[in-house]
């Protein structure tokens, strides 16, 4: 009777063990179909399907990964290496020169820390003195330290020499291929503009709902601090990208309410911005995360300038408080020269702005409206966005000093893009070649300042004009 009593008891405990395992099982069951559908709400929320993740890849593949196209494009050339192929090579010296002079402050750190500790055993040496190995090890060790940095110097010595040798040439062959699409995206606008009724009128009713939206320089817009960990703390990146993520579906859900109320329009939806070019930029930010703007953004294209002005003007005046303007670049406007810009021709609207989030929160996304005849261009920009950043051929690159056959040939080449020139003397051959690379169209000059340059045959320059009938004061 006992031992019937005590079969019952493990049978009614086998029993709860399995219903417990049950419970365990369907638990987990529900665990994996919640991160299933986060894994959903995830792809969803950076825009990328399994569909577009391939037609994204296929772009990348088409710009340096598809080695059987670059192999075509280099035959059909004519023995030519692509222009992808040479930038990348650039970008990879660039890279490797940072990496060597890395190594050679390493070196010079380890010898500074052996020199101190050889100057603290040499005073120790006179109470215990220390075994004459050890200090023929020491020195041998300080040679070697020695050695080694000279080795480094000179290895990044000859690669900065290939590096300013490879770069001069593949600005050679980038910039006239920048500034063909630069003048290609200005034939497509101006033929916009002149095709659309009362063109000119909605470029200069854009311009003004622009100019409504002010922004300092002294007073940057920032993203507010999403924690106590520093701007430049990586921890601060993680954070605003986690709401980025956060953003991004209302910021769609935004886009297509604006699109909804204008048929000529559509939403392209662009992922969250990758962390590799948003690594390369928060560098002229110093650092500094909260100056990344375009964590969460989209794209509206529009057939016309109609729609477009409609679109911004949705979102600066009759959207419902969800989006808040704080930063504007109009780069449709008259106003914005094309050809001194690194943007690759391209002309559209940023918009800046805080997106409600709820419960008090709001974030700074970006918002671009596009005219389709100029955004169906991107996809062949790629390799020029690429090229100005790894080349540096915007903005920066400027000679200030004497004018000489060599600089004019930097001009030329599209190496010098802006000049200076103060109170100095020119030969006639400077002049003329000087007066030759301004008349060329379009000129590579971005910005030239020349004042009170004086020539031998009574010419004057000032202020970039040429002057006959000046005195000749050499």
């Amino acid at each position: 009777m006992e031992s019937l009593l005590e079969r019952e008891v493990a049978v009614g405990k086998r029993e709860e063990d399995v219903a417990a395992r049950e419970v365990a099982v369907a638990a987990r069951e529900r665990e994996i179909i919640a991160f299933k559908m986060t894994q959903i709400k995830r792809k969803e929320t950076l825009g990328v399907s399994d569909n577009m993740r391939k037609v994204g890849n296929t772009k990348k593949k088409q710009f340096m990964d598809d080695v059987p196209a670059l192999v075509d494009k280099f035959h059909a050339s004519g023995g030519e290496v692509p222009i992808e192929a040479v930038v990348a090579e650039v970008q990879c010296l660039k890279q490797n020169i940072a990496s060597r002079y890395a190594d050679i402050k390493n070196i010079e750190e380890q010898a500074k820390e052996l020199d101190k500790i050889l100057k603290m055993e040499e005073k120790a040496d006179t109470v215990i003195p220390k075994p004459k190995h050890w200090k023929i090890r020491q020195r041998n060790r300080v040679a070697e330290l020695k050695e080694l940095k000279d080795s480094k110097e000179k290895e990044a010595e000859s690669q900065e020499k290939r590096f300013g040798n490879l770069r001069k040439a593949t600005i050679k062959r980038f910039v006239p291929l920048l500034l063909q699409m630069v003048t290609k995206h200005e034939g497509i606008f101006e033929s916009d503009v002149h095709d659309q009724s009362q063109g000119e009128y909605l470029l200069e009713q854009i311009s003004v709902l622009c100019s409504s939206v002010k922004t300092t320089k002294d007073c940057p817009v920032r993203q507010r601090m999403p924690s106590a960990h520093d701007k430049s703390d990586t921890r601060t990146l993680m954070m605003l990208y986690d709401i980025a993520l956060q953003a991004t579906p209302k910021l769609k859900a935004l886009a297509r309410k604006a699109v909804a109320q204008h048929k000529d329009s559509e939403v392209s939806v662009s992922p969250v911005k990758g962390i590799r070019r948003l690594l390369e930029k928060v560098q002229k930010y110093k650092g500094d995360y909260t100056r990344i703007l375009d964590f969460s953004r989209i794209t509206i294209v529009c057939n016309d300038l109609k729609t477009l002005r409609k679109c911004l003007s949705w979102f600066l005046e009759k959207q419902d408080g969800g989006f808040r303007c704080c930063r504007i670049k109009d780069r449709l406007s008259r106003k914005y020269d094309n050809f001194i810009q690194d943007s690759g021709g391209n002309r559209d609207i940023l918009m800046n702005g805080w997106l409600n989030l709820g419960r008090n929160r709001e974030f700074v996304v970006e918002v671009q409206l596009h005219l389709r005849s100029l955004y169906q261009l991107r996809n062949k920009q790629h390799v020029l966005y690429e090229g100005l950043r790894v080349l540096s051929v915007s903005n920066d690159i400027k000679h200030s000093g004497k004018l000489t056959e060599k600089v004019i040939n930097k001009i030329s080449d599209g190496i010098v893009r802006k000049l200076y020139v103060y109170s100095s003397f020119v030969t006639v051959k400077i002049k003329e070649q000087l007066i030759e690379v301004l008349q060329c169209e379009p000129c590579p000059i971005l910005k030239l300042v020349i004042e009170d340059v004086k020539c031998s045959d009574k010419l004057v320059i000032e202020d970039g004009k040429c002057n006959d009938e000046c005195e000749d004061d050499s």
